[in-house]
């Protein structure tokens, strides 16, 4: 049986859904009625995207927990992102007061009962950004965060935010699919996976998940959104093994892919993607057949990452011995 325990993914750390431009009724969505807090070292990270001739016109990181959303504004040949085929999970303490913020801001919400397929998560309030973004909202008692990092007191920058965190992003996929992405997972990743009757379950060790459930409707275009994950344990002081491993095997497969938003960031070798603490994928290819099942940009990080906040907990433990940084494929 599949185990989030025994998951070499660490952590479900962003999702970046684009904007068109900054509006007082997003930052009221975002900051006043979710209680998000402002990361303030997004300007830090604009400026170097500047420099480097990225397109964006400015940027906002929306801290939730542990986790956030990631607000690149006004990209010129992809102005607005709504991730049409998918719905954030995100976990307050107190649905009730957010219930009162939303009416104190006229946001419009509505409950939904408890989905199976989203246990332990019972009923939800389901709302949509100004950009269209779905969000679902649930009851839970604690963030989702590293083994150790509420004893440690970490926490991201920019001050304490409402909600608790991102337990999942729930994705709608073609029927006949969820098998070829779940081997994806398990085979290219090396992510313990759960299967079921039309969905898979990507398995995160911070007890959150990445879902994918068929349906014969149609789904929407990718619009380009993406997710962050870190691949690591902390446990054992693994900052890049397993980092370093899926990459081998992205590589081996075609699937390294660079983004050209970012033109200071290319991954063509394994000494620059360790360099970089990243790499990324576009297309999901089943392992079986290499046929592609699925377009969703990864963003995949090992725990030398620059942004990773939860370095110092890694300090205290054995750190297996790091594979070649120098190794090129």
């Amino acid at each position: 049986m599949a185990s989030a325990a025994e998951s070499p993914l660490l952590l479900l750390d962003h999702v970046n859904l684009n904007v068109e431009r900054w509006t007082p009724e997003l930052q009221a969505f975002w900051f006043d009625a979710l209680g998000c807090a402002l990361d303030p070292r997004a300007r830090v990270i604009f400026g170097k995207i500047k420099a480097s001739g990225g397109t964006a016109r400015d940027l906002v990181w929306a801290n939730i927990g542990m986790q956030q959303f990631h607000m690149p504004i006004g990209e010129p040949a992809d102005a607005t992102q709504q991730m049409p085929n998918g719905v954030v999970g995100l976990a307050f303490s107190d649905l009730a007061a957010l219930r009162r913020r939303f009416s104190e801001h006229g946001v419009p919400c509505e409950e939904v009962p408890a989905d199976d397929a989203l246990q332990p998560f019972g009923p939800a309030l389901s709302v949509r950004s100004p950009s269209g973004v779905r969000l679902r909202l649930h009851a839970a008692p604690s963030r989702f965060a590293p083994a150790g990092a509420d004893e440690a007191g970490i926490a991201l920058p920019g001050g304490p935010s409402a909600g608790l965190g991102m337990p999942y992003v729930d994705f709608a996929c073609r029927a006949g699919t969820a098998e070829g992405i779940g081997r994806f997972y398990q085979q290219t990743l090396g992510i313990p996976v759960v299967f079921g009757d039309g969905f898979c379950r990507v398995l995160v060790q911070t007890s959150q998940f990445l879902l994918f459930r068929e349906t014969d409707a149609e789904v929407p275009a990718y619009d380009n959104h993406h997710i962050a994950i870190y691949l690591g344990r902390i446990e054992t002081g693994d900052a890049n093994v397993a980092f370093a491993a899926a990459y081998d095997r992205c590589r081996r497969a075609n699937l390294v892919w660079n983004n050209p938003r970012f033109p200071n960031l290319t991954y063509d070798t394994k000494e620059l993607a360790m360099g970089h603490g990243e790499f990324r994928v576009l297309d999901l290819a089943d392992p079986l057949t290499g046929v592609v099942v699925y377009r969703l940009e990864h963003e995949i990080r090992s725990l030398e990452h620059p942004t990773f906040n939860c370095k110092g907990l890694l300090g205290l433990h054995e750190a297996p011995e790091p594979p070649l940084k120098a190794a090129r494929m």
